[in-house]
């Protein structure tokens, strides 16, 4: 039998559903929408949100241990901002999605201070989760506000389906099932094996008795591989950049790094950055060189379009970095698929951006320095956030922890 408490968050559910099928629709017919359009359209959901914010706080005040003043105050301060984003439509994506990662930003930094004072882990990482997010969110709000309607409107459409479909709870099970409970019931059901854990925490890890020699050959191929990169930048060779990315090694403190934070080991995530910010200075550093080697050759490089393409972040940028961390993540996570071609792909968006920064660093072109150094930074965080998800999703870490 289904509670009152049940039945409320039901009802909710498969209403808030309706409107992110709605928003979904809007999105989807409306490709040529400008940004007051897309205000208008965010002002709706963040109006959905008020409304099932209030409505679930008011259920779970007990159980949350929140008072009713909280539930009231945050959901007063998710209508006003509706209300002044469907009032004022020209105020831009731009300023909504640097509002969201300032907001996420210092959510996430409580959240790691409240963690590191109290000793929960699963709020720390959250905490760094959600720092990670906003730091997205700030390198690219307009992009992230589109991305982040069309997240939400399928989540909670997602939401309205097991709401629909799901029977009566037993009378252990604490509340309806929803979107969130479904998939992490899923991951349950998919544990890695000691086995293969291990073989994956070897493979991202510079740890042991070769660690030495892996740090160097790390050095030696990422030196190599943005030395060809660069190389083909100067000729404007599209070929001879993506085969340099066959020998960068970029992927595997990358992964290592997404790895760790899943599973919590706070030092091994440390040194995967460090191994990441080392290759990174690297790969500056040779593509800046070679181009004081070549300066007469680089004369007209600066309308190349592999140049061009690499100094200004799109959406779509987000999205390749996205596919490319899940494609790493997930052949890492497994023994029977070669990790050589994802982590190409996991290089040819991030070494090229490097050198890139090198060459205009060189010939003194700051803003293009920005650019590169933007669509770089915005790569790395999209690929270890996906890293992170897959990882989760592939059993790396149990979900208990």
């Amino acid at each position: 039998m289904w509670s009152d408490d049940d039945l409320v968050l039901r009802r909710v559910a498969i209403a808030r559903g309706g409107v992110a099928l709605v928003g979904l629709l809007l999105i989807l017919a409306w490709p040529s929408r400008d940004s007051a359009d897309t205000a208008l359209i965010l002002g709706g959901v963040i109006l959905a949100i008020a409304a099932t914010t209030y409505f679930t706080g008011r259920t779970f005040e007990v159980q949350r241990n929140e008072s009713h003043r909280a539930v009231l105050a945050r959901t007063a301060l998710l209508t006003v901002a509706g209300v002044l984003m469907i009032a004022w439509p020209n105020v831009t994506t731009r300023v909504v999605g640097l509002l969201i990662g300032s907001a996420l930003v210092i959510m996430g930094l409580g959240g790691v201070y409240r963690g590191f004072r109290g000793g929960s882990r699963e709020v720390r990482w959250r905490g760094l989760a959600m720092v990670l997010s906003g730091v997205i969110a700030l390198l690219i709000p307009e992009s992230l506000v589109n991305f982040l309607l069309i997240g939400v409107t399928v989540a909670w459409a997602a939401d309205a389906g097991f709401a629909l479909v799901s029977p009566p709870p037993d009378e252990s099970a604490e509340s309806v099932p929803s979107f969130a409970s479904g998939v992490l019931g899923w991951f349950s059901r998919f544990p890695m094996d000691e086995d293969q854990r291990e073989m994956v925490t070897k493979k991202l890890f510079f740890e042991g008795a070769f660690a030495r020699d892996r740090i160097w050959r790390y050095a030696i191929l990422t030196a190599l591989s943005t030395a060809i990169a660069t190389l083909g930048i100067f000729v404007d060779s599209t070929a001879v950049v993506i085969g340099a990315m066959l020998i960068a090694p970029l992927m595997t403190p990358i992964m290592g790094t997404a790895a760790a934070l899943v599973a919590a080991w706070p030092v091994r995530a440390f040194r995967a950055l460090v191994m990441v910010a080392g290759g990174v200075a690297l790969a500056i550093a040779v593509a800046w060189v070679l181009t004081g080697i070549l300066a007469g050759a680089t004369e007209p490089i600066l309308s190349s379009s592999q140049i061009t393409s690499r100094v200004s972040p799109t959406f779509l940028d987000l999205l390749i970095a996205l596919a490319a961390g899940a494609a790493g993540a997930f052949a890492v996570s497994r023994s029977d698929i070669s990790d050589s071609l994802p982590g190409a792909a996991i290089a040819v968006a991030l070494v090229p951006p490097l050198s890139v920064i090198g060459i205009t660093l060189r010939i003194g072109e700051y803003d293009d320095v920005s650019g590169a150094f933007l669509l770089f930074l915005t790569n790395l965080v999209g690929m270890i956030l996906a890293g992170a998800f897959v990882f989760l999703l592939a059993g790396y870490t149990p979900v208990d922890r």
